[in-house]
C-alpha cells in the first residue's frame, strides 16, 4: 500500500515544463564551461537545445565553447542562431551582443 501511496504521490506533482528541463542541462553546461570542460559543456548544451530549440543561450555558450575548441564555422553557425531567436524575441540587447561576437569570430 505504501508503494501505491508513493507512485500516487509522484503523479501529483506537476511535470517539469519544457523550459524548466532545458534550463536544467543549460545549467550543467555552464557549469563546465566555468571549469574549461567545454568537451562535457557541449554535450549538456545539446541536450537543452534538443528540448527547447528557441534556447538562444544555449547556442551562445555552445557557440563559445566551440569557439574556444577553434571549431569557428560550428561556433559562427551557433551565434548566429542565437542571435536569430533573440531578434524575433524582441531581445534586442542580446541580439547586439551576439552580433558581436560574430563580428569578433570574423576578426579572428
Amino acid at each position: 500500500m505504501d508503494k501505491l501511496m508513493g507512485i500516487f504521490k509522484q503523479r501529483q506533482q506537476p511535470k517539469e515544463t519544457n523550459a524548466q528541463s532545458a534550463n536544467f542541462y543549460y545549467f550543467r553546461g555552464i557549469s563546465h564551461v566555468l571549469v574549461g570542460r567545454f568537451q562535457a559543456a557541449i554535450l549538456e548544451l545539446n541536450e537543452a537545445i534538443e528540448i527547447d530549440p528557441n534556447h538562444a543561450a544555449a547556442y551562445d555558450n555552445r557557440g563559445m565553447c566551440l569557439r574556444e575548441l577553434g571549431k569557428h564555422q560550428e561556433a559562427l553557425a551557433n551565434f548566429q542562431k542565437s542571435a536569430e531567436i533573440y531578434q524575433k524575441k524582441g531581445k534586442t540587447e542580446d541580439y547586439h551582443k551576439i552580433i558581436a561576437k560574430i563580428h569578433d569570430l570574423h576578426l579572428r
